[in-house]
Order: structure tokens, then C-alpha cells, then sequence
């Protein structure tokens, strides 16, 4: 049964794109695809992953090990689970640079902390030290961010890198994103689920449900028209905020979309999101919704267009 079914997107060069959607629906198996670190039970079982040229769908494993940290690299999304326990944070970004390129033992250190520096750790001589479960979850994370940044690669994937900050280091690493992408031509595969980070970080978004993309188009185009049920869904969950008060909006109900994302086995005929939609047709029971272009570079699989 596959988890991801007729996804195509493309990053380009210094472009940032978001990937969107609700838990389960796909995000994180389809950036593990792309880094080759998908379980032993899972497979790619056609298709094509491209990276400036290179197959990495088929690529084997040293091959892969060259690109994978140096030019292609990944923030995960549980940074306790990621780290090694029995190891420094030092040691763990050092080995990253190592592998890649020859340092002196100095010059190591010396990029690992300046690496730990530039993501907002607040002691970076401490946290060189500290074993991850000495670290706060935020700190822990930006340990994570810098391990992905250390080798200067030429695409970041953000698996919700900024799910454990406060808000005020969320605001300093999307802004050192949006620096490196500018600075350093920087591709970035933000994966999220909140909105409101989508509209600070993302050119282009991509909405993922139940393994497909239903819908994608410029940031903009999204917010401003948002053509697919699920994405509206989506942004009108989101709370409102009164004129000029900058409080929350307490007299507004906040909609929701019922239901839940269906299980892998009882993904039903036709469109996945028939049993959650409230404009749900007879067609959409029937046969399953193919991407459509409406214009402005701004495409949905839904048959209420096309």
C-alpha cells in the first residue's frame, strides 16, 4: 500500500517551498525518500529523485554518503531521537564536518562553534560540551539546525525545525534561513503544519493530504485564493486577530475540519478527502481527482475546477 502516491514538485535554487498538511499525511516519508533514509521496510517503488542531475533514487550508498550532509541535508523533526545520546554535541557536528572535509582539529572546533553561535545558542562553549540530554528541547534543536548548516549545503529539508522554539528564536532561525538562502543560494523544503510560518518563510507551498498533493501555488496566490476544500479548511482554522489590537479575536468561532486523515487501508475510492469535505460531489465517490492548472502557475486536484 503506498504511503506517498503521484507526488511531483520541484525546488529550485535559492527558492523556498512548504510543504503542508496535517500529521500522517506524508511530509516527513517524502523528505526521507529524498535523503535515502527511508526504514528497511519501506521502498521506493517507482518514480524518479532528481538533485542537480543526479538519481538519488538509485544511487548507492558511498555515492550517496558524498552528497548527503555536504550538499544535501536535513533538520529532523524529533532532535532527541536524532542525536546520539553517548556523544558530545561537538563531537556530533565535528564528525559531520569531518567526513566532508579535511580540518585541523582547531579549525574544527572553530567552525563548530561558530556554527552553534550563528543559530542563537546562548553559550555555544557549553552546549560544545553538553550531551544532548543536558540541553533543553529548544537548544537541543538548534543543535540540530546547526549540525544540518555546518557543511554549508546546497539544499536544507526543515522537517518543522522550529516546532520546540519560543516564538522569538522561531522569528531568529527563519531569519537565518531567509539569510542563508539569500546569501549562500540556499534551496529550502520547509515541512510544517502551521500556517503562520508558512507565510513568513515559504515563495511557493505545496498542500499534501492522504499522500497527494491537492494543491500548489505561490504564497500569495494561496493565502489570497485558496482553491481546494482542505486548504481552505486549513486557513480558516487559523485564529483571527482584531484590528489594530494585536489580540486574538475571542468572539470569532474558529472552523474546523471534521474527521480525520483516513488510515493507509481504508483510503476510500475516488478523492481521499470525500468523507471531510462539505462540498463533496457524486463524482468525487467515484474517480479520483487529477491535478489541474487554473492559471498563475497555481494548480488543484479537485473536480470542482477543470
Amino acid at each position: 500500500m503506498p504511503l506517498v502516491r503521484n507526488t511531483s514538485f520541484f525546488v529550485g535554487s535559492s527558492e523556498s517551498v512548504c510543504l503542508v498538511g496535517e500529521s500522517g499525511s506524508g511530509k516527513t516519508v517524502t523528505a526521507l525518500a529524498i535523503m535515502g533514509l527511508l526504514p528497511l521496510s519501506f521502498r521506493i517503488k517507482s518514480g524518479s529523485i532528481l538533485f542537480d542531475g543526479i538519481e538519488l533514487a538509485r544511487l548507492d550508498q558511498n555515492k550517496l554518503n558524498r552528497i548527503r550532509g555536504r550538499r544535501l541535508s536535513m533538520v529532523f523533526q524529533e532532535p532527541m531521537t536524532a542525536l546520539n545520546p553517548v556523544f558530545t554535541i561537538g563531537s556530533q557536528i565535528k564528525e559531520g564536518i569531518a567526513a566532508h572535509e579535511r580540518l585541523t582539529s582547531k579549525e574544527l572546533n572553530r567552525r563548530t562553534l561558530d556554527i552553534l553561535e550563528r543559530v542563537g545558542m546562548p553559550d555555544p562553549q557549553t552546549a560544545f560540551n553538553a550531551y544532548p540530554h543536558e540541553l533543553s528541547g529548544g537548544l537541543r534543536q538548534r543543535a540540530m539546525i546547526a549540525m544540518a548548516l555546518s557543511c554549508h549545503p546546497d539544499m536544507l529539508i526543515a522537517d518543522e525545525p522550529t516546532t520546540a522554539l519560543d516564538v522569538s528564536l522561531q522569528a531568529h532561525i527563519l531569519g537565518l534561513l531567509s539569510e542563508l538562502r539569500r546569501g549562500s543560494g540556499l534551496a529550502l523544503l520547509f515541512i510544517t503544519h502551521n500556517l503562520g510560518v508558512v507565510a513568513q518563510v515559504a515563495e511557493r507551498v505545496i498542500i499534501v493530504y492522504a499522500g497527494k498533493i491537492v494543491e500548489e501555488a505561490g504564497v500569495f496566490d494561496l493565502f489570497d485564493s485558496p482553491l481546494h476544500p482542505y486548504t481552505k479548511g486549513l486557513l480558516e482554522s487559523i485564529p483571527y486577530f482584531k484590528d489594530g489590537s494585536g489580540g486574538v479575536d475571542r468572539e470569532r468561532r474558529l472552523k474546523s475540519i471534521p474527521g480525520n486523515i483516513p488510515p493507509l487501508e481504508a483510503i476510500p475510492h475516488g478523492c481521499p478527502f470525500q468523507d471531510r469535505c462539505g462540498e463533496v460531489m457524486d463524482v468525487c465517490r467515484r474517480i479520483e481527482p487529477t491535478e489541474v492548472s487554473t492559471g498563475r502557475a497555481h494548480k488543484v486536484a479537485c473536480h470542482l475546477y477543470g
